[in-house]
């Protein structure tokens, strides 16, 4: 019966993408679990804070994003990886 329908394989321009990180749930545990260490125990820990933080870090992932090879490592664990490293200064003073 199924022999008719297309399978997702099928489906043509799919092959290239890679999958968001945005879209992985241990990542954003990760993420959402980075945000909340770093401003723990600080002035700073509001949720406004936690969501400027969380945006940083989804921005440094984003840019990163073509570092991750799937054959070496699972999206998870690029992730750990990135977001382990010291971050890169943003702006010059």
């Amino acid at each position: 019966m199924a022999a008719g329908w297309p399978l997702a394989r099928d489906v043509k321009g799919l092959s290239g993408m890679k999958p968001s990180p945005h879209t992985n749930a241990v990542v954003q545990a990760l993420v959402a679990c980075r945000a909340r260490r770093e401003l723990k125990g600080t002035t700073r820990d509001t949720p406004e804070e936690r969501q400027a933080m969380k945006a940083q870090l989804w921005a440094r992932l984003d840019a990163r994003l073509s570092t991750w090879d799937p054959s070496t490592e699972t999206m998870a664990q690029w992730a750990l990886h990135v977001l382990a490293a010291p971050s890169e200064p943003s702006r010059a003073a």
